[in-house]
């Protein structure tokens, strides 16, 4: 929608847009895979509710990394992400991680390879 980078006013935009395509889909009957970074519990819970006036089933996935780990793919080697030191240790001070009520599958994200990502996901 706005390219490679954007401002927290062009994020609402692009998640206003994303929520209501997902409510969308769900009404259609189809299934819906919402990757982005669900780092604060009211951002789950605003997606949970969407899917439970659909009835549809949520399944949480939670991407646990050590934060030494996180913070040198964050910082610089990225397409995507390019913090610096500063700003990846105000958002990791900020997360929320789920709690047992939201049922969260934790994959370690320390290997990331599509073997290891089967295995704990899918038990395969």
């Amino acid at each position: 929608m706005f390219g490679d980078t954007y401002d927290i006013a062009q994020s609402s935009q692009l998640y206003d847009y994303l929520n209501t395509e997902t409510e969308n889909y769900l009404k259609e009957g189809r299934s819906v895979v919402f990757d982005t970074n669900f780092n604060y519990k009211k951002d789950r819970q605003h997606l949970a509710d969407i899917a439970k006036r659909q009835g549809a089933q949520i399944k949480l996935i939670w991407l646990t990394t050590p934060v030494e780990l996180s913070k040198q793919r964050a910082i610089g080697h990225r397409q995507f992400i390019d913090m610096t030191s500063e700003e990846f240790d105000a958002t990791a001070g900020k997360l929320e991680p789920p709690t047992d009520d939201e049922q969260p599958i934790k994959v370690d994200g320390s290997d990331i390879s599509l073997e290891t990502i089967k295995t704990q996901i899918c038990g395969l």
